[in-house]
């Protein structure tokens, strides 16, 4: 059996890009991504996280939601849900 190698060079950023990159693989039609996208640039701005684009924004919340845990994620998206629910 192969066992599974390493790679020396793959850091967290590139765990962190992947993620990023399957988020956009997954949506196949080109309207839902880019709505999508809205959505999910909306939601970070509202969680107030770094970065320059969504791409960098969306790696800071992961990496946020590791640090801070599952609570601290579940209640961005449930206070974003119901910010949204008010307009």
């Amino acid at each position: 059996m192969a066992e599974f190698q390493v790679n020396e060079k793959y850091t967290n950023r590139d765990e962190e890009a992947s993620t990023w990159n399957l988020y956009l693989y997954a949506t196949k039609s080109p309207v839902t991504k880019q709505k999508n996208q809205k959505r999910l640039e909306k939601f970070l701005n509202f969680v107030g996280v770094s970065g320059e684009t969504i791409e960098e924004k969306g790696i800071s919340v992961v990496l946020l939601s590791r640090d801070k845990g599952n609570a601290w994620t579940f209640k961005y998206v449930l206070k974003f849900m119901q910010t949204i629910r008010e307009i």
